[in-house]
Parts: C-alpha cells; sequence; structure tokens
C-alpha cells in the first residue's frame, strides 16, 4: 500500500493523511497482506473520496424549503392581508435552491437524506466501477 502511495505522489498521500493516519494505513497493509497469505489472488484496496452520489439531496432540501416558504407566506398573507407579488414564489426557489447547496455539503444532511439501502447499492457499484 505504501508503494502505491509513493506511485501516485504527494498529492494522493496529503489527500489521504486527511482522513488516514499512518497507523491506520499501516493496519490496513496489515490486513491485506494477511489475507493475501490465504488466497492465491491479490487484494488491492482503493480509496476514494466520495462512493456514493448525494446529488438528489440539493433537490430534497430545494423542495422541503420551498414548501415552508409557500406555508409561511400562505399563513401571514391570511392572517395579515396583503398582496402576492408575481415575483415572490420564483425568488424563494432560487433562495431556497442557493441554501440548499450550501446545506447539502454538510455530513449530517447528506446522510439523514440518502437511505441506508441506497448509500449501499451505490457502494457496491462504485466498487465494481472501480475494479
Amino acid at each position: 500500500m505504501e508503494a502505491a502511495l509513493r506511485a501516485h505522489g504527494d498529492d494522493m498521500k496529503k489527500w489521504i493523511d486527511r482522513y488516514l493516519t499512518s497507523d491506520q494505513i499501516k493496519k490496513i497493509a496489515e490486513a491485506v497482506s494477511g489475507a493475501e497469505e490465504h488466497t492465491v489472488g491479490e487484494i488491492v484496496p482503493v480509496i476514494v473520496s466520495k462512493s456514493s452520489t448525494i446529488g438528489h439531496v440539493k433537490w430534497i432540501l430545494t423542495g422541503f424549503l420551498t414548501v415552508v416558504f409557500i406555508t409561511l407566506e400562505s399563513f401571514y398573507l391570511h392572517h395579515r392581508g396583503g398582496i402576492q407579488s408575481d415575483w415572490l414564489l420564483p425568488a424563494a426557489f432560487l433562495l431556497a435552491y442557493g441554501v440548499s447547496i450550501g446545506l447539502s455539503r454538510l455530513l449530517w444532511f447528506q446522510r439523514v437524506l440518502t437511505a441506508n439501502e441506497d448509500e449501499i447499492r451505490q457502494v457496491h457499484d462504485r466498487a465494481e466501477l472501480e475494479f
């Protein structure tokens, strides 16, 4: 594993160092070596930045925030009276979309809005793709 890191240069090592300590890398290498002793095959660990897609998260958040806005706006207009502006809904949607892009980058929202079954399937598909 160390040889693979050296082969891909400093950029790869810097990226991996953000997520794994040298002890963790050593444990992975030892586990791979130990498993290879019991098989005729070669095990090649692959470390990727993302193994599942999260593109749907921003759209779910956009829909949710837009519905919240429409509900609050309707409540406000019903109790306060007023004229609904034609530009208010598109502006709210664009604002919700912008906020959703930021929120969708947070790991908590990604985890909550991605079903476990979907994540497992996506990780499996990514592993097959990398293989």
